[in-house]
């Protein structure tokens, strides 16, 4: 992670904060739906590139995975034509538990034994800020019979962000002090970015919101990630003194990122999450958001084909899951990785075909209708690195004989 590297970088991701903050202000879609996306892939990258070269910690790809859910709920609040809060929510609740889970494993990983005096005391603030924030919050939310059945989802996801709030405080003294302080600059400006949006959406109206919103989110993110590669970094270097200095000298397992068992996992999720948003809002509701002509709406066989969509996009998440925690075989993995691609690229066929675009029918209208297609192609490039993966033949002798074993490394 050389410093002239991590400066370019720094440039680039400033220069696609500034776009994405002119891009909503302005409002410039192009610049807003390009850019937006860009900053969490942008920060994936980096990661991956700026890794030691001994491999991913753990605390590190539960980053990874939070930053993957950052990016799916990017993508739910970027779009306006429809009202996608309620799954942009759980998409950064899934992230602020995997950004907790990095937080105690770095904790864990330095050695430090917490006291309950300890955690009292760093804890104490957040609890201030948690009584206070929903307190506040309560009677604007539920006076508004529309936003009501959030109250228990904000409250989770409160309770979920000062928790990682705490554990980033409780790092002091297990992390270098570079990482301390990145980490928890990077967690209370998200408590702050998110602050602002539940102020803005449920209270008052926030004067230049999105440049707040925005440059205060992208800071927390970038602070995260870079803090936690110090971390990583200095990680390394204490497993590489002492006897564990013989493991180092081992063959170092190759990190994919993702794996296939997180693919499977982060796919599902949000398939999942996706059907469950639809059918929460009611079929007829949640399209006619994306402008489907009323008489095709007021069609019964369109409610009936459309459940069963919503019922297949929640059934092939919980089966990939599936597939994803229970598959053990090496080869059997990079074929179900080719058949998840092949599915996907037909997906995106009927999507494009049904798009507002040169290529479709206009059955959906407007930009939000070639989101799906962006979803579908996502999960294509996903599976479609795991299809390729390479196969190793590595020879192993075994009493006097030699015998061929294949690896792979996922």
């Amino acid at each position: 992670m050389s410093g002239s590297a991590t400066l370019r970088f720094a440039g680039v991701y400033a220069l696609l904060t500034s776009l994405e903050i002119v891009g909503e202000t302005l409002p410039v879609k192009l610049l807003h739906y390009g850019c937006k996306p860009l900053l969490m892939l942008s920060l994936l990258v980096y990661l991956y590139t700026s890794r030691p070269k001994e491999g991913m910690t753990r605390s590190l790809r539960w980053i990874v995975a939070g930053l993957f859910f950052a990016l799916a709920g990017d993508v739910f609040l970027m779009i306006r034509e429809v009202d996608l809060f309620a799954p942009g929510l759980a998409s950064f609740l899934l992230m602020q538990l995997c950004y907790i889970a990095a937080f105690r494993i770095s904790i864990r990983e330095g050695g430090k034994v917490l006291s309950l005096r300890q955690v009292v005391s760093k804890a104490l603030p957040f609890v201030i800020y948690l009584a206070v924030f929903l307190y506040f919050l309560y009677t604007p939310l539920m006076r508004n019979p529309a936003t009501a059945s959030l109250w228990v989802p904000v409250v989770v996801y409160v309770l979920c962000i000062s928790s990682m709030g705490i554990l980033a405080t409780l790092r002091r003294g297990s992390v270098p002090a570079a990482s301390y302080r990145r980490v928890l600059a990077g967690a209370l400006l998200f408590m702050l970015s998110d602050s602002l949006i539940a102020i803005n959406k449920f209270m008052v109206p926030v004067p230049a919101g999105a440049l707040l919103v925005m440059s205060t989110y992208a800071a927390a993110q970038y602070g995260i990630v870079t803090g936690m590669l110090v971390s990583a970094f200095a990680g390394w270097q204490k497993k590489s003194s002492g006897l564990q200095h013989f493991f180092l000298n081992m063959k170092p397992i190759r990190n994919r990122l993702p794996g296939f068992k997180a693919t499977c996992i982060l796919v599902g999720v949000l398939n999942i999450i996706f059907a469950g948003s639809m059918f929460a809002q009611g079929v007829i509701k949640s399209m006619a958001q994306f402008k489907v002509p009323s008489v095709v709406l007021a069609s019964p066989h369109y409610e009936d084909a459309m459940f069963f969509v919503f019922l297949h996009m929640f059934m092939i998440g919980a089966l990939v899951i599936m597939i994803g925690i229970l598959a053990e075989d090496p080869l059997k993995k990079v074929w179900v990785a080719r058949a998840l691609v092949l599915m996907h690229l037909v997906y995106a066929y009927f999507d494009i075909r049904s798009s507002d675009t040169y290529f479709g029918n206009a059955l959906y209208q407007g930009p939000s209708s070639v989101v799906p297609v962006y979803i579908d192609l996502f999960y294509v490039v996903l599976f479609l690195r795991l299809s390729f993966a390479r196969e190793q033949q590595e020879v192993v002798p075994v009493t006097g004989r030699r015998k061929q074993k294949l690896t792979r490394l996922s």
